[in-house]
């Protein structure tokens, strides 16, 4: 009873916190709609790669070495005409929530936009970006400027879901599993806090409730991976689809390549550390 009591408590703490550092309402209130990007990516097929960052952490520390770093290593892909065809951003983009780190992760992307105008760049919402009403300045300056979303390629769904106040919410969760039942595509969801990552209670979405649901309903709709960051570490679980989650790009200097074969409807990964 007291485990339980405790629970509670650090649950409430949680939500609390979040509501208090975005200020903006949660995530019963931002993420009600699916909107779909076009993303001019509906010929893209066969066999491809996607990069997939997270836990960028623009504002923490002067170091940023690892960008150029990132830089590098896609110049290197390109040499070897083994591009990705786009690049995913897990969440947590900014440290603060602070105007002047989203711009300066903006000026990032801008920078690997220019050199590789091939490339495209999906954004998911992240913790980090709601503190101090960061909210109001990510749904601004971070496209698709939604955080409830999705795009078609050839033969894939990819779904970008809301979980940075660590639960998905009762109406999001109602939106997503609508969406699903009118889309038997093969499907990727791409989060930022996990659904149960390495199994401590400050990294996996706390409301037990919408995440087990949420369980459920990926592995019933063919959903083949949910892609994950906020924990910095590496984690792969297997609920009928693979649970992926992402090492921090700042922290660990460490990023993953999917390979996705759309013939076969799989996704394989392997990280790369700098």
């Amino acid at each position: 009873m007291k485990k339980l009591l405790i629970f509670n408590i650090l649950c409430t703490a949680l939500i609390f916190s979040c509501s208090y550092f975005s200020n903006e309402g949660t995530v019963r209130t931002r993420a009600t709609a699916m909107t779909k990007r076009n993303a001019g990516l509906e010929s893209l097929g066969g066999t491809y790669t996607v990069a997939i960052i997270t836990d960028v952490h623009f504002g923490k520390g002067s170091d940023r070495s690892i960008d150029s770093a990132f830089m590098a290593w896609l110049e290197e892909c390109d040499a070897m005409s083994k591009l990705p065809q786009f690049i995913i951003c897990l969440g947590d983009v900014a440290e603060h929530g602070y105007r002047d780190e989203f711009e300066a992760y903006n000026q990032f992307c801008k920078k690997i936009e220019a050199q590789f105008p091939t490339i495209k760049i999906f954004n998911t919402l992240g913790n980090h970006d709601l503190y101090n009403k960061g909210w109001k300045h990510w749904k601004e300056l971070i496209a698709p400027y939604t955080p409830l979303y999705y795009f078609k390629t050839s033969s894939f769904s990819w779904y970008f879901l809301d979980t940075a106040d660590g639960t998905v919410g009762v109406p999001q969760y109602d939106v997503v599993s609508r969406a699903f039942a009118e889309d038997d595509s093969p499907k990727i969801v791409c989060v930022h806090n996990p659904l149960h990552a390495d199994a401590s209670l400050a990294s996996y979405m706390h409301d037990s409730t919408t995440r087990n649901l949420l369980i459920s309903l990926f592995a019933r709709s063919n959903v083949l991976a949910v892609l994950e960051g906020h924990t910095h570490n590496y984690a792969q679980n297997d609920f009928g689809f693979i649970e992926y989650n992402v090492p921090g790009y700042l922290e660990k200097r460490t990023w993953a390549l999917a390979t996705v074969d759309e013939a076969n409807a799989s996704i394989q990964f392997e990280l790369v550390s700098q």
